[in-house]
């Protein structure tokens, strides 16, 4: 608090009495006659600041009653000491008054009769002066409003006096010049009487030392609006009050929240809407079937027992019949196989791929044969993932790679894996939290394509990127894999170019 030390000084510090913060102090005797306290009787502005305390508050009130035993005591020996000698005493001392400033005071200690005449003087010079000043100037300038309370026992209920009051806090509660906050008692202040409930609070604070949060809706001589308070006691006792204008980001946080509603509306509408889709489809492509084998049967009759009375014409268009009917029939298989994947909730357990890609080889043995294929399979991880799932994309990505050729040239496919770090990754996976990834690479010799030409349609339904009569298939394959690899947390990429084979790029978590 203050530092005090007995010095002589020079005549020329006497400095007028106008200067001076004169303050008069009786003094207090014990039953035996020896003085061992003062009491306030008069208390000029000058001295409030140097005690810290409103001059309005210090008159009457005992000296060690009023301030805590540990603070000051040293300027009350002073006083003591000057009363019973009868020779005045004068010494600096530092002190912080009540607006945050500290600043070094000359205090003389003179007695008269049977009083103290207390004289306080901040004009001081030389090797006294010692200005350290607490930086009230950036408090003023917070938009945030802040106060320092002082506690004050009033019989067993604890009330509050203002020590300090930044600029945002006297526009906030209707401080004036003339009328200022410091010095003046919390209770039936702008703000008790705005805010009664605060005062519930504040004695809570004070007596358990528990910080106390809260945001309150303020309309006073202000724009109205929300304001978190929040209320802190220092090691000293007094109390920290803020109120911070939250209104702006309660707004933001409502308007996100009715944001994040719609938003929520509309995932699930999507959902709902993609489950219809894929019910749709399936009861569609179920339903579909049953009239295309009458097709299928139909056409067969007329090929097998009619054959002899139908001319060559007729018997190509019965050809090109069965045909358009094997097409349909793959493309309603293919698309019952797609909707499954989004309406089936599928079930993963570790998957060796090694396995995976072993029964997918044997599936298309016959093709590989056919093709004069050479498939090169490198060791793969175990994963977590659906097995069937899993040969549905590495099926249709080999089958590609088989499928999609140049006349006459052999195909080859390898199939690699490595586990990557996580700048390896692509950036919508390297922002996933705590995820490994494994790629697993499929890689052929075939035409190839433009990546950059093709890539808006290459993993969406039923495009293709040759005529029909070029490579056979009903453009569902990429756009199978892709959902089997989103559906285990992953995604696909490709790499090629025209002539020279493509590079599928599967990743999947570790």
């Amino acid at each position: 608090m203050a530092n005090f030390s007995t010095v002589s000084l020079p005549s020329d510090l006497v400095v007028s009495s106008l200067q001076r913060g004169l303050t008069v102090l009786s003094v207090v005797h014990d039953p035996m006659g020896t003085p061992v306290d003062l009491r306030f009787e008069t208390v000029s502005p000058l001295a409030g600041h140097f005690f810290g305390v409103h001059p309005a508050r210090l008159i009457n009130r005992r000296y060690s009653t009023f301030f805590p035993a540990a603070e000051f005591n040293e300027l009350l020996a002073h006083c003591l000491t000057a009363f019973q000698s009868g020779d005045p005493v004068s010494f600096p001392a530092t002190s912080t008054d009540f607006t945050g400033v500290e600043r070094t005071y000359m205090v003389s200690a003179e007695r008269a009769d049977q009083q103290l005449r207390l004289t306080v003087d901040d004009s001081i010079s030389g090797p006294f002066m010692i200005p350290r000043l607490v930086p009230v100037d950036v408090l003023n300038t917070l938009p945030d409003a802040l106060c320092l309370l002082d506690p004050t026992a009033s019989t067993d209920t604890i009330n509050f006096g203002y020590r300090f009051v930044n600029r945002a806090f006297e526009t906030l509660w209707g401080g004036t010049a003339d009328k200022p906050l410091p010095g003046r008692p919390y209770q039936s202040s702008p703000v008790d009487m705005a805010q009664p409930e605060l005062m519930t609070h504040l004695r809570h604070v004070a007596q358990t030392g528990v910080d106390f949060s809260d945001e309150l809706w303020v309309d006073n001589q202000t724009p109205a609006g929300w304001y978190a308070v929040q209320i802190s006691r220092t090691t000293a006792g007094s109390l920290v009050m803020m109120l911070h204008n939250c209104s702006t980001v309660r707004e933001v946080l409502q308007r996100a929240e009715k944001q994040n509603q719609s938003l929520q509306e509309a995932i699930l509408n999507l959902e709902r809407s993609n489950l219809d889709l894929a019910q749709f489809a399936q009861v569609a492509s179920h339903d579909l079937q049953e009239p295309l084998r009458k097709i299928q049967v139909f056409s067969d009759l007329l090929q097998n027992q009619l054959a002899d009375s139908l001319s060559e014409g007729e018997r190509d268009l019965g050809r090109r019949l069965q045909l358009a009917a094997q097409r349909m029939q793959h493309m309603i298989r293919d698309l019952m196989n797609y909707s499954r994947l989004a309406s089936d909730k599928a079930s993963f357990v570790p998957i060796d791929l090694n396995t995976v890609l072993t029964e997918v080889l044997t599936d298309l043995d016959m093709l590989i044969t056919e093709k004069g294929a050479v498939v090169d399979l490198e060791p793969l991880p175990t994963i977590s993932g659906n097995s069937s799932r899993l040969r549905q994309l590495f099926q249709n990505l080999i089958a590609n790679g088989l499928k999609f050729q140049p006349p006459g040239q052999p195909p080859r496919v390898l199939i690699t894996s490595q586990r990557l770090q996580r700048h390896e990754l692509p950036m919508s996976l390297a922002i996933q939290p705590q995820r490994q990834y494994y790629l697993i690479s499929v890689t052929d010799n075939g035409i190839g394509f433009d990546v950059e030409k093709y890539r808006s349609k290459l993993f969406r339904l039923f495009q293709r990127l040759h005529e029909r009569k070029a490579f056979e298939g009903t453009g569902i394959g990429l756009a199978v894999a892709q959902r089997v690899a989103e559906s285990h947390g992953g995604m696909i990429d490709v790499k090629s170019t025209p002539g020279e084979g493509s590079t599928f790029m599967v990743y999947l978590p570790a």
